[in-house]
């Protein structure tokens, strides 16, 4: 049938390496800006991570930073809201975001509400963004969410308890600073679920729709990075090479996902984190093995791909029964490394599917992307099969 239409924009800059931190004073200068806010939590400011990056600034000359530190796992609405005021507030012309998903998320939300205004739900609800955010620089300390390479932020509605993002060229960072040293520290457990969230991305992104030859290329690479480095991550946290490969694995997959979109599995993972707080990287790995088995008879072929990389044997089968491999060997990763395997062991029972499947099916890009076609029914009988 031939390569069908497609385009590709990268607007951001990543600088990867150990220290590379350092390359901040840099990027200031060529900004020129004398006011940096600097948006991360608690937790990364009492790991003394906050300070390494604070060393570096204080190399600036003439900048003067402020720190929002209110950032809280899966951020919600108001989240965001308090870091747009707290950014008017000291007047901030630049934003740094500093660690996992939902710090980088929060900075992104704030760096575009500083310059279009409003509320975050009111973009969610679909006002446009209009302006390109204020200059952004994204320094990742868990190889996972990509968001320090892509255009979009996610947050939840602390009313409806409905998990959303947007997705806008405006809102690419300008900068991505990508330092291993600085996930060494990640505890094993973390280290596990945010890069099962890195490997969902590329998986989800590599098996939907929207897929093309220079994602399928990012995709590919970044499992392959994932799939050879989280054990060992996990094992031993020090291991620099490991964490290297994994923080380039998910910046890969981060710009991967960020051109083609996700499928069915972050779109029944969003309702998990928002619904009853599960880390999203524990939600997208839970979810993926009966994704990637409802999936199987739509595009075995790409399933068959996946269970190389995974290093699962294929065996003599059928195209479907090699397919499947990838089913098999993606469990075997997660028993591996710690992830629950169920989504009882999250607390989850039978009562609780119809509404996760309702937030679900509300989830039309996602759902709309994935091979397999799919309905209300089917994604409450894929929860029961997690149970």
């Amino acid at each position: 049938m031939g390569i069908k239409d497609f385009q590709f924009y990268f607007p951001t800059r990543v600088i990867f390496g150990a220290n590379s931190r350092e390359k901040i004073k840099d990027q200031l200068e060529k900004f020129q800006v004398k006011k940096v806010l600097l948006v991360t939590d608690k937790g990364l400011v009492n790991a003394g991570v906050v300070a390494k990056i604070e060393e570096v600034l204080a190399k600036c000359q003439g900048v003067e930073c402020c720190i929002y530190d209110g950032v809280v796992e899966n951020p919600l609405d108001s989240t965001i809201d308090q870091g747009y005021e707290f950014a008017q507030n000291v007047g901030a012309e630049l934003i740094i975001g500093l660690g996992g998903g939902s710090s980088l998320d929060t900075a992104t939300g704030i760096a575009m509400l500083c310059t279009n205004g409003g509320k975050t739900i009111e973009y969610f609800k679909g006002k446009a963004v209009a302006n390109n955010s204020l200059p952004t620089i994204l320094i990742p300390t868990t190889a996972g969410t990509g968001s320090e390479v892509n255009r979009c932020f996610v947050a939840t509605d602390p009313t409806s308890h409905f998990k959303d993002g947007i997705a806008e060229d405006q809102m690419c960072p300008n900068v991505a600073i990508l330092d291993p040293e600085l996930t060494v520290t990640l505890p094993p457990h973390i280290t596990a679920a945010t890069g099962m969230d890195a490997f969902t991305h590329a998986c989800e992104a590599f098996l939907g729709k929207s897929a093309h030859p220079l994602s399928d290329a990012l995709n590919l690479h970044a499992m392959k990075l994932i799939a050879e480095n989280i054990r060992k991550a996990v094992a031993v946290p020090a291991d620099i090479e490991a964490r290297s490969n994994m923080l380039l694995g998910s910046a890969i997959a981060g710009i991967g996902f960020d051109q083609v979109g996700l499928v069915l599995g972050h779109a029944m993972a969003h309702p998990l984190s928002g619904l009853f707080n599960v880390p999203h990287g524990v939600a997208c790995a839970v979810v993926l093995p009966a994704v990637l088995e409802y999936n199987v008879i739509a595009c075995p072929e790409k399933l068959i791909e996946i269970a190389k990389i995974l290093g699962e044997p294929l065996g003599d089968g059928s195209l479907i029964d090699q397919a499947r491999a990838a089913v098999t060997g993606f469990k075997k990763l997660m028993v591996d490394i710690g992830v629950p395997t169920t989504i009882s062991q999250l607390g989850i029972t039978e009562k609780d599917i119809p509404k996760l499947a309702e937030d679900t099916f509300a989830s039309k890009g996602m759902r709309s992307r994935n091979p397999r076609v799919n309905d209300l029914e089917d994604i409450e009988n894929l929860y029961k099969t997690l149970l």
